[in-house]
């Protein structure tokens, strides 16, 4: 069973509908919350966001938690 919800992008004010399986587990957080754990992935990894951008663009991730962390963080850059 898949259930569409609507999304509200609060970094790029963008409202789109997803479609999500029914068991599809959602964490709310802040603007903070997020850049906290943004930060402490990037850090674990070992890498700034630039670094993980550069790997992006070239699709050559040194990890695949680094490509996984870009997939869920690419488009909000730091300060954007």
């Amino acid at each position: 069973m898949h259930t569409e919800i609507q999304e509200q992008d609060l970094w790029h004010g963008e409202a789109r509908a997803l479609t999500m399986a029914a068991d599809t587990e959602f964490i709310e957080m802040s603007r903070s919350e997020y850049e906290r754990a943004r930060d402490a992935a990037l850090k674990d990894l070992g890498l700034t966001y630039d670094e993980l951008a550069a790997q992006a663009r070239t699709g050559r991730f040194s990890s695949l938690r680094a490509r996984k962390l870009w997939l869920a963080i690419g488009r909000r850059a730091p300060g954007a």
